[in-house]
């Protein structure tokens, strides 16, 4: 217990970071879209759980697709 973490992914390629998440380490995630409340822009936030040894795999899929993808990571 308390091995896993959860990403939380902002980014403006949703689809092609999901898809490149789940070939890197063979994990599911949910993608939602979302509107910054100050800019209107709409974006796609991913929330991708997966175990603590995965995660630097799930960030740096992340970046790989968006560069200023914004990732945070949770227990």
């Amino acid at each position: 217990a308390g091995s896993g973490k959860m990403a939380i992914i902002v980014t403006n390629d949703g689809i092609a970071t999901a898809e490149k998440i789940s070939r890197a380490v063979e994990r599911g995630s949910t993608l939602v879209k979302a509107v910054g409340p100050y800019s209107g822009k709409e974006r796609h936030m991913i929330f991708c759980t997966c175990a603590k040894s995965e995660i630097f795999k799930v960030t740096e899929a992340a970046h790989h697709i968006d560069p200023e993808a914004f990732v945070t990571v949770t227990e």
